[in-house]
């Protein structure tokens, strides 16, 4: 009986209509939920993509983990600190750093920067030679050299091995009326050898040798902010943190993986994906009114067939089967042409760059089984509901047994 009532769905989907309008409007309930399916596919395969790109950025860009203070920014018990550190077997590399806020001057130009000082491993931690687009890295035998973002050099005009040097201010500590410049701030010069742009984040830093960001700071040749460390390669993030928390005393550090210290943008990219399931599980939700339209209007065009197979011995509940199977191949075809072409253009977007987010990267894509997945389930799950609501009226003949 079920291969019967799913025959004659096939027949009535596929037949020629007495209303004609039946044709057209099934035709624009398939589009419709072809084109919410395919765009569907293609925001989710790029929001994947997204969040793959950024963890390779990551990779390249933040330590494996960062170790900080909770109270205050200076790293407390340093000692003991290195020394477990040093003698943890998950630990390829670590590196001592400062980050600080700081005015630069060079020429007739200022402006406000990140300052990050760094010791000599911070290349083992982080390839920070391989990012630089011009110039050179830092020699640390002549430590009044520094790195300097695109984003700086384009705003100061500076120009690498040139003569003119900048000048960077920190902010001395102390109380009481501040009466000059040397009371107020520690101030050095540095000549810009290289200049770095890996990140719209990175373009506002400049680097230096920690041993000048130690003394504008006045802090001891010991003395950090934070430590950066880069794991071996079979070492996990969650289980060396683990690990290493249980040798130091939770109430003095913050200790965070590579994804913790992207929290934020992760939680945007997140948060914006489930902006997207809402609003497309909205879109869809409304294409199917156009399924229960077509389901509709085919019922009324078939209301003389219904009487003829209600007279053969059909009952109600087989009959409205039959027209909850066509909301079913609807469905269907919709959620198949919607893969298929959504596969296609993502595909292509993939390979050749269709879309570009800027002049020189474009939106990239990534397959992933669960957007299929999900888009599957969700268009077959509001698909059969509209289908069964609709069917349901048929129910409404009082011919039927």
């Amino acid at each position: 009986m079920q291969n019967v009532i799913l025959f004659i769905a096939t027949r009535y989907l596929v037949a020629k209509k007495n209303i004609n309008a039946v044709n057209t409007i099934t035709f624009i309930a398939i589009v419709a939920i072809s084109v919410a399916t395919a765009s569907m596919f293609i925001i989710l395969s790029t929001f994947s993509g997204l969040e793959k790109f950024n963890h390779a950025a990551s990779k390249s860009q933040k330590p494996d983990i960062e170790i900080t203070s909770i109270k205050g920014k200076k790293l407390p018990k340093i000692e003991n600190l290195l020394s477990i550190i040093k003698n943890h077997e998950a630990i390829n590399s670590f590196s001592k750093t400062i980050d600080e806020k700081a005015y630069v001057s060079y020429g007739e130009k200022n402006d406000i920067i990140k300052l990050k000082a760094v010791d000599f491993n911070y290349n083992e931690v982080l390839p920070l030679d391989s990012l630089i687009s011009y110039g050179k890295y830092f020699e640390f035998d002549k430590t009044n050299q520094a790195l300097v973002g695109s984003g700086v050099t384009n705003q100061l005009t500076i120009l690498i091995d040139a003569p003119e040097q900048m000048k960077i201010y920190l902010p001395k500590a102390g109380d009481g009326l501040i009466t000059s410049e040397e009371e107020a701030f520690n101030t050095d010069f540095f000549s810009p050898v290289g200049i770095f742009d890996y990140s719209d984040l990175s373009q506002n830093t400049v680097y230096i040798p920690l041993e000048k960001g130690q003394s504008l700071l006045n802090l001891s040749s010991n003395d950090a902010y934070s430590i950066e460390i880069k794991l071996k390669a079979k070492a996990g993030l969650e289980d060396f943190k683990k690990s290493i928390s249980q040798q130091l005393p939770e109430e003095l550090y913050n200790i965070k993986t590579r994804y913790e210290q992207d929290a934020t943008l992760l939680k945007v990219l997140n948060t914006e994906k489930l902006m997207i399931y809402l609003i497309f599980s909205l879109i869809l939700f409304i294409t199917t009114f156009n399924l229960s339209g077509a389901v509709l209007i085919l019922i009324l065009d078939k209301k003389s067939h219904i009487y003829i197979l209600s007279s053969m011995g059909l009952n109600r509940a087989n009959i409205r089967k039959i027209f909850f199977y066509i909301g079913v191949i609807i469905t269907s075809l919709g959620l198949f042409f919607g893969l298929f072409f959504g596969s296609i253009f993502a595909f292509l977007q993939k390979k050749f760059g269709l879309i570009m987010a800027n002049a020189y990267v474009p939106f990239p894509i990534e397959f992933e089984f669960e957007n299929y997945l999900f888009i599957l389930i969700l268009v077959f799950f509001l698909g059969t509901i509209a289908s069964f609501i609709v069917s349901n009226k048929v129910n409404k003949n009082k011919r039927f047994n």
